[in-house]
């Protein structure tokens, strides 16, 4: 079996076939529900309890999970490898892009708002002149 990603339990049961993204997203629903609650629970143990996932699956999650790990350590990485880091930073600019886009957009929308008062002022002016 190909090691996947080091990832979370969710993206690796996901990536493993063993459950849906719409299982997961409802498992993380209900694990936002329980830490506001002041509990912690973990995604597998809720994916367990939901029936979503069998022990057996969970088993093999967290092996995958583990032997993920152990590869990106013996590579000489830590939580992420080289190409998730460059992903993150190219998200990271094209977030910075978009940002940028729309402050000159706003920019913009208050030069009109400026010289559409500006042109209001004046006509009021010829008006009562």
């Amino acid at each position: 079996m190909p090691v996947p990603s080091y990832r979370s339990v969710g993206q690796i049961a996901v990536r493993l076939g063993l459950v849906t993204e719409a299982q997961i997203a409802e498992a993380v629903e209900r694990q936002k529900t329980e830490t506001s609650l002041g509990r912690t629970t973990l995604l597998g143990q809720l994916l367990l309890a939901a029936g979503y996932l069998t022990e057996d699956g969970l088993r093999r999650v967290l092996t995958a999970q583990k032997q993920a790990q152990a590869e990106f350590e013996k590579q000489g990485f830590s939580r992420i490898g080289v190409g998730d880091a460059f992903r993150m930073l190219g998200a990271i600019d094209d977030a910075l892009r978009h940002y940028r886009a729309v402050l000159e957009e706003y920019g913009d929308c208050l030069a009109i708002t400026a010289a559409a008062r500006q042109r209001i002022a004046e006509i009021e002016r010829d008006r009562k002149a």
